[in-house]
């Protein structure tokens, strides 16, 4: 065993306040999440010394656990109303619109959140002569604290919302007995303070997330303490079988004393299978150890060198497991006493990055591509932002590394420096990648406002999250601002400190296309800025000469974006399935469209594109059932588009992160799953086009092409392509067997543009099949005869009603469940756009989350295929799942699980309205009152309720109710040409006769 002591001392202030690093002691940490109220400066008198004393009475303070911010408190103890429900945010006192690119602004005066808030608890520690400790890990934004009458920490050293804050409260702490913490928080009432700022899709809370963001901790310890301790690990590549693992830690003497110090230290696989990861547990234990002598209030740093054979390597998700170790430290006292011990847990992997060239002989931008252990890697993710009022909620944080897993996902972009410790320690343990830094359109990018004192705060928060950040194998990357270049004051004053703190990642002045002095070129950028955010054509996405403003109000044209794209997305409106509609809104606010959805959509022109492209394409919907089910459709078509552009020009284009991933409420605007973690079109159109293996069809030059993602070829593998007339007549089928390398692109075929007798709507079937006849991927798309950027489908409207029957077989394994699900079309009929569901409970509400393999999908006719779902068994809550199957023009289809009966309800129709008797040509209206005739559930029951005239369809409705809800159906505007007895029929009812005359 090699020991080797490398020395640093640093000289620390006894009442300095220290951050409080990422790794924490095993067994000291006391969380103190319950017993805490909070009040209003307004409404109490006293002061801190007052406060915080256990006499003091807060009888009419307002109850609260930590972490919470101000308007979370408020409204979980019912001051105010849930501000994720129709417009309650509007009406929520302090509320104030704030532009999209409104920088600078400072809190309404008259803002109950204008003014300091106090947060309050009691706690007791146990006897002892250890030294006590005690850690915030965000408060927004300054704050006094007081502990028993004492002032321990004022707004001189409390300022910043990304800061982290390690208190030593030895001296006022009481042992045996209630100590009294109170907080004197203020709130970000200035524009100009470094606080959060949120963008599109999420709406800025009134109190500004003023409060305490993360975990409040209780540390004890001996004489020694573990502080801030590093691991860095190295390969030599090309060669994975060696690895160098560098552990540093910093050893403090607490006391008045010197003292004599032993550090222990192992390295320990993880094995977390039975938890859900992947890392075996397997490989070889690692151990060292150091004895420093330390002098009173004296800090030493510590530094080893471990050779490890055969490591098991930490990947991304879809190329490798996510091998994870843990670092174990402990710290002992001459005569052998435990004084203190961390865990750090961490993966051995190496990033790389280079500049690449791909046309040298155009004028193009240099584009990075990115490597994880010497093996080139293609971005594929989102920008993820938390909760509008930063609730805690690791279950919900579980939930969304699984949505992204199930599309796929290999990486996130945080923009705004957020997440808990859970969060990133579900990224290491599920192989999602992190690109992190601050967010865009706020103070953050607004240097010309900064005071130096702007400068030492931003300069102490990067450092902060670097050091709480730097252990976990899932940070890829430094991005140390969003839309614009770093000044030079700002550029050297990160560059330093991501050097000094980390020096293993890569980091760049900003997430857009930029050359710096001391980052020199990003690589990266947004592009079509800026257009990221509007409504983009298909072909669009994949680049053409010249940009064109077409008379609907859309864009046509070449767009340079052949680079990391970290920000880019089909934006503006994005309205989610009917279910999180009614979830987010009364009723009386849910259509036609009026104020309640403004302040959940975009507050730019970005959603008008949208809008107007989709009412073009599909036609402007009549009610809020046909707008919901055609958004879907929408949203599919173009973020599948853009998606498959990258990956057929993958690495010139060399990764691509959506904008958005989610919203932080209820939004109508930006995400793939919305607030409820239901997925959506857009959700199914990525998921669908990040897979491994994928076959696509090529806009821009109607070429196949297959695309393969992981790290081994394949031989003898058969494509084939058809295409279908409207009414599913097969006009061209193009077969053919092909080989692909590891992590390559092939084009396989260049389909005809001049196709006689196609209809102007047509239908285009991808199938990749492996040589032994199983499936590997298949799409399928709606295609136009016009150009693309004059299409329009408006012609799906008619696709006939069609049935499927379906058998599923469900899977137990511990909490987690699976069903299998054998979804059949034995009609002659295209069922379009299949959505299917698992319901808890007979009709009831849908399981979420719960994570598909496909949604959104078509059946030709006769076709058959398997799908399976997973979800976790506590979401049933007690009840048996269920079975729904709905779609674009499919006979809703609710099944039970146990034992596949068909238990679909009805609909019942009643209180009929029709004239017995018009004239030729006479205008007239026919209603009727429809019912799900559904008891009891919370499910919707999905149709198209077609009016027939003389036994043909004429037009339909949709439909979509609760058990037991009803709806009158209207349609006006109706005539027979001819005389004598005619039928009108609605949906399943008799057809009634009427008489012309």
């Amino acid at each position: 065993m090699i020991k080797k002591t490398v020395s640093l001392t640093i000289l620390i202030l006894f009442r300095t306040v220290l951050l409080d690093g990422y790794a924490q002691p095993d067994h000291g940490p006391k969380l103190l999440k319950e017993n805490w109220a909070i009040q209003s400066s307004m409404e109490i008198s006293g002061s801190g010394s007052e406060i915080s004393s256990p006499r003091f009475q807060t009888k009419d303070w307002h109850q609260a656990t930590m972490p919470s911010t101000l308007l979370e408190a408020l409204v979980n103890a019912g001051e105010y109303k849930d501000p994720y429900y129709g417009n309650n945010l509007v009406e929520t006192p302090g509320y104030f619109e704030v532009h999209a690119f409104n920088y600078l602004y400072d809190l309404p005066e008259d803002s109950p959140f204008s003014v300091p808030w106090w947060f309050r608890t009691e706690f007791v520690l146990p006897e002892g002569d250890d030294f006590i400790w005690l850690n915030f890990s965000s408060i927004n934004y300054k704050a006094n604290i007081w502990l028993n009458g004492h002032l321990i920490a004022d707004t001189t050293e409390i300022e910043g919302a990304h800061r982290l804050y390690q208190l030593d409260i030895t001296e006022e702490a009481i042992r045996g007995n209630t100590n009294t913490l109170a907080l004197e928080i203020i709130p970000p009432v200035r524009g100009t303070d470094l606080s959060i700022r949120w963008m599109q899709g999420t709406r800025m809370v009134p109190d500004k997330d003023a409060g305490i963001w993360y975990d409040v901790k209780l540390v004890r310890n001996g004489k020694i303490k573990i502080r801030y301790p590093h691991v860095i690990t190295e390969l030599n590549l090309p060669d994975t079988t060696v690895a160098f693992v560098t552990v540093s830690t910093d050893l403090y003497n607490n006391s008045d004393k010197a003292v004599s110090a032993e550090l222990t230290a192992k390295i320990i696989p993880v094995g977390n299978i039975a938890e859900g990861g992947n890392s075996t547990g397997d490989g070889e234990t690692y151990s060292f150890d150091y004895c420093v002598d330390l002098s009173p209030k004296e800090t030493k740093r510590v530094r080893h060198v471990v050779r490890m054979e055969r490591p098991c390597l930490w990947w991304p998700h879809m190329s490798g497991r996510q091998s994870l170790y843990d670092l174990q430290l402990e710290a002992k006292d001459a005569d052998s006493t435990l004084s203190d011990n961390q865990v750090v847990r961490f993966g051995v992997r190496e990033i790389s990055t280079t500049l690449e060239d791909f046309f040298p002989d155009v004028d193009q931008k240099l584009v990075r591509v990115y490597y994880v252990n010497g093996k080139k890697i293609f971005i594929k993710g989102g920008n993820w932002t938390e909760t509008a009022m930063m609730e805690e909620n690791p279950q919900r944080n579980k939930a969304e590394i699984l949505h992204m897993r199930n599309m796929s996902f290999n990486a996130i972009r945080t923009e705004g420096f957020w997440g808990t410790d859970h969060f990133f320690d579900l990224c290491d343990k599920y192989g999602i990648m992190i690109f992190d830094g601050p967010n865009c359109c706020s103070i953050w990018e607004r240097w010309d406002a900064w005071s130096d004192h702007s400068y030492e705060i931003a300069g102490l928060s990067l450092r902060d999250q670097v050091i709480r950040k730097r252990n976990h194998p899932c940070f890829i990357n430094w991005l140390l601002a969003s839309d614009n270049p770093v000044p030079l004051r700002a550029e050297k004053i990160y560059v330093d400190i991501v050097n000094e703190y980390d020096g293993t990642r890569p980091y760049q002045s900003n997430s857009m296309y930029s050359t710096t002095p001391l980052c020199g070129c990003t690589g990266l950028d947004h592009d079509p800025y800026p257009d990221t955010y509007i409504y983009l054509h298909p072909t669009a996405w994949y680049g053409k000469k010249d940009v064109i403003e077409n008379e609907d109000g859309t864009w046509f044209g070449k767009y340079e974006f052949l680079e990391l794209n970290t920000e880019i997305g089909p934006g503006g409106e994005q309205i989610p399935p009917m279910e999180s509609m009614v979830a987010m809104m009364p009723k009386e606010d849910l259509w036609p469209i009026n104020e309640a959805w403004k302040v959940r959509q975009s507050s730019d022109e970005y959603s008008v594109n949208a809008t107007n492209a989709f009412h073009y394409r599909y036609g402007r919907p009549a009610d809020l059932e046909s707008y919901t089910m055609k958004a879907q459709v929408f949203q599919k078509e173009s973020y599948r588009a853009m998606a498959e552009a990258f990956r057929k020009n993958k690495y010139a284009a060399s990764g691509i992160l959506i904008y958005r991933l989610n919203a932080g409420w209820p939004s109508l605007c930006y995400f793939l799953y919305d607030y409820y973690l239901r997925p959506n079109g857009a959700y199914s159109a990525v998921q669908q086009a990040f897979e491994p293996i994928h076959i696509q069809y090529c806009y821009d030059d109607s070429t196949v092409v297959v695309v393969n993602d992981l790290y081994k070829g394949f031989k003898n593998l058969d494509v084939s392509a058809k295409v279908y007339n409207f009414n599913m007549t097969e006009k061209l089928v193009q077969l053919k067997t092909i080989d692909i390398a590891p992590d390559d692109v092939i084009p396989v075929f260049k389909l005809p543009l001049d196709i006689e007798g196609l209809t102007d709507n047509y239908f285009l079937s991808l199938k990749l099949n492996n040589e032994q006849g199983g499936l590997i991927s298949s799409n399928f798309y709606w295609l136009s005869t016009k150009y693309d950027t004059i299409a329009q489908y408006t012609d799906l409207m008619n696709l006939p009603q069609t049935s499927l029957n379906a058998h599923a077989s469900y899977h137990e394994n511990g909490e987690d469940s699976e069903v299998r699900i054998n979804i059949g079309n034995k009609t002659g009929k295209l069922a379009f756009f299949i959505n299917p569901k698992i319901l808890r409970g007979i009709h009831g509400e849908e399981l979420l989350p719960s994570y598909w393999g496909a949604k959104y999908f078509s059946l030709l006719p006769g076709e058959t295929r398997e799908v399976t779902v997973k979800f976790d068994l506590k979401d049933l809550e007690g009840t048996m799942p269920y079975l729904m199957l709905e779609g674009w023009n499919i006979d809703p289809l609710e099944i039970s699980i146990s034992d596949n009966m068909d238990v679909t309800p009805d609909f019942h129709y009643r209180n009929l309205q029709i004239l017995k008797e018009v004239g030729r040509g006479e205008i007239f209206d026919v209603s009727v009152i429809i019912k799900n005739s559904a008891e009891a559930g919370k499910g919707l029951l999905k149709s198209r309720q077609f009016l027939l005239m003389d036994g043909e369809p004429y037009t339909y409705k949709r439909v979509a109710l609760a058990p037991g809800e009803e709806k009158r159906l209207i349609w006006t505007q109706l005539s027979f040409k001819e005389k004598g007895t005619h039928t009108v029929q609605i949906g399943a009812m008799n057809p009634v006769e009427i008489k012309v005359k």
